[in-house]
C-alpha cells in the first residue's frame, strides 16, 4: 500500500518527543493534523535538544529548505513550534511572545510596576484562600 501524503484534516508541523524519561529531546516533525501521539513521523525536518551543554546553549537544528517546501504545501506550525521558530528568527515572531518578552522586560526594568504588584497580589491571595500559605 503508497503512503499518502496530503490528507483531509491537514498536515501540521509540530514536536515529537523522543529520547528518554530523564533525557528528552524533540524531533521537529511533519504529520497528519489528527494523527495520534506516539507514532512514527512522516518526515523529520529538524531537532530540539532542551538541555543546555557546557556552554549554556540549547541546540535546535532545522531544514530550512524542507520547512519551507511544506510550509509552501499548507502544512500549519503547532504554537511551540512557531514560537521556537520566531526566537530563532527563521519565521517571524508570533503576537504572544512578543507580549510575553514585552511583558519580562517591562518587569525587570521596573520590579514596582502597578502591573506586576497587582499579579503579586492577587497571586498570595489566591494561595492563602487554598490554604498554601498561612
Amino acid at each position: 500500500m503508497r503512503r499518502r501524503f496530503f490528507w483531509p484534516s491537514g498536515i501540521v508541523i509540530r514536536f515529537v518527543r523522543e529520547g528518554c524519561i530523564n533525557r528528552p529531546f524533540y524531533h521537529l516533525a511533519v504529520l497528519p493534523a489528527k494523527k495520534r501521539v506516539g507514532r512514527v513521523p512522516d518526515e523529520v525536518i529538524g531537532s530540539f535538544d532542551i538541555f543546555a551543554n557546557e556552554n549554556n546553549e540549547r541546540l535546535f537544528a532545522v531544514d530550512i529548505d524542507r520547512l519551507n517546501y511544506w510550509l509552501g504545501k499548507g502544512a500549519k506550525l503547532s504554537p511551540g513550534t512557531s514560537a521556537l521558530l520566531g526566537y530563532a528568527g527563521i519565521l517571524e515572531p508570533s503576537p504572544a511572545s512578543l507580549l510575553t518578552a514585552w511583558r519580562n522586560r517591562i518587569a525587570k526594568e521596573n520590579p514596582e510596576a502597578p502591573e506586576i504588584q497587582q499579579k503579586k497580589r492577587a497571586y498570595t491571595e489566591d494561595m492563602f484562600l487554598r490554604g498554601i500559605i498561612p
